[in-house]
């Protein structure tokens, strides 16, 4: 069943909404009941670049949008559950690609639950897990895409 999102909280700017995501996770993994399984970046000698990944333990059902970078990713475990964000980033208006990796998790088996289009947010649920998509292309020649995954 889809459901629409409706809260007046979620008026505020993505970009907000993007911000709070990422210090949710962090500040999940740096609290003491959380125990981090995995960071984007392995430390680098001084001036060195390094390639963002996913977790080793990211749900493979979750795969990366095309056309996009991996520009970090960070999971946690609390509670006996573990939970997952990364931010991909891409040049240009990439509206287009975002829709289509959000009906390619469909296709691939996930189910619409909730979403909010004017807001740049979708979420979906399977395979024991929700994931929360939010697209925010409000900045000039470049397009955010932050991926939330929570188990159950």
């Amino acid at each position: 069943m889809t459901h629409i999102l409706t809260p007046a909280s979620l008026s505020q700017s993505r970009t907000l909404v993007l911000l709070g995501i990422l210090i949710a996770s962090i500040a999940t993994i740096l609290s003491g009941c959380a125990t981090p399984t995995a960071t984007s970046q392995e430390p680098a000698a001084a001036g060195a670049l390094t390639q963002a990944q996913l977790p080793e333990d990211w749900p493979e059902e979750v795969f990366p949008p095309q056309g996009f970078s991996l520009e970090y990713a960070v999971g946690g475990s609390n509670d006996g559950r573990t939970d997952f964000t990364a931010q991909y980033v891409s040049f240009g208006d990439q509206s287009d690609a975002a829709a289509d990796y959000i009906g390619s998790l469909i296709g691939s088996g996930f189910a619409l639950d909730e979403q909010r289009p004017d807001l740049g947010i979708w979420v979906l649920k399977g395979f024991g897990v929700r994931v929360e998509i939010i697209l925010d292309d409000s900045h000039e020649n470049l397009t955010w895409l932050a991926v939330s995954v929570f188990t159950k």
